[in-house]
């Protein structure tokens, strides 16, 4: 039996292939009677059968209405618009928040922010959940050299009873420079990562990108260069740390201070 070029084919597209060509009907005959040849003769499943091909309809056109929007629902999502834009906790609307707490002081506690109206309160709750404990971990960073702080060095304290935990003061806190001269930080900090970068305007886009108040982030950083430097010279430990260790901290403390300090100019 011949099955032509067929032996090319799937082994049940040859059976089928070969039923057909052994059968007494033409090809030119009856695409139905094609068909119920393999119903009665091959059992094979429904997607392999001859089917005739499926004309379909022309495309007809018709016209689609386009209805005006309902005004009150133009009303409702312009309402949802000003709604976010009020209760929206930008960069600017918090500078202006702390610029207006802090006047003429240097610093200000709690009670010197006013609390007037909701945008009021809504900034100030903004202060209360963010606060500046990470920035001040950032900023020890920094002046100690510490290219190690990575998302893994950051971990949390369960106090009282245990049941609210709180991010922990401080964990993990070294210096590299010592061992690794050249490092930097473990992750960039306003789109930079070395040491000796991150001046003022590297810590007013970190302000902005985190949405903190630029002022309190940057009094943030000068004040713990102080801590730093208050501290640092007069610890008891400094003796027991090995020469050259102390030697290179220290003069990492010394490049790093006066770059920090550029926070606080105006």
């Amino acid at each position: 039996m011949w099955c032509g070029s067929a032996t090319a084919w799937p082994p049940s597209a040859r059976i089928v292939f070969c039923a057909l060509g052994t059968s007494q009907i033409d090809a030119a005959e009856d695409i139905g009677a094609r068909a119920r040849l393999q119903l009665e003769v091959l059992p094979l499943a429904s997607s392999l059968l001859y089917m005739p091909p499926r004309k379909r309809r022309p495309p007809t056109e018709r016209v689609v209405e386009v209805r005006p929007p309902d005004p009150a629902l133009l009303r409702y999502l312009l309402a949802v618009d000003h709604f976010e834009l009020r209760v929206g906790v930008t960069p600017e609307r918090l500078s202006a928040y702390v610029e207006r707490a802090l006047g003429q002081k240097s610093e200000a506690g709690p009670g010197d922010f006013p609390l007037t109206d909701i945008d009021d309160f809504l900034l100030f709750e903004r202060l209360h959940q963010v606060g500046l404990s990470p920035l001040r971990r950032l900023a020890l960073t920094v002046i100690a050299g510490n290219g190690d702080m990575h998302l893994k060095n950051w971990s949390l304290i369960y106090p009282g009873n245990g049941d609210k935990p709180a991010l922990a003061p401080i964990y993990d806190v070294l210096s590299t420079v010592p061992y690794i001269p050249a490092d930097a930080m473990a992750l960039s900090l306003g789109g930079e990562r070395s040491f000796k970068a991150l001046a003022a305007p590297r810590w007013k886009a970190f302000a902005n990108r985190a949405r903190l108040p630029e002022p309190a982030v940057l009094k943030a950083v000068v004040e713990t260069v102080e801590l730093v430097n208050e501290h640092w010279w007069r610890l008891p430990e400094r003796h027991v740390v090995p020469a050259k260790v102390l030697e290179r901290i220290d003069e990492h403390v010394k490049a790093i201070t006066p770059i920090l300090n550029s926070c606080a100019e105006k």
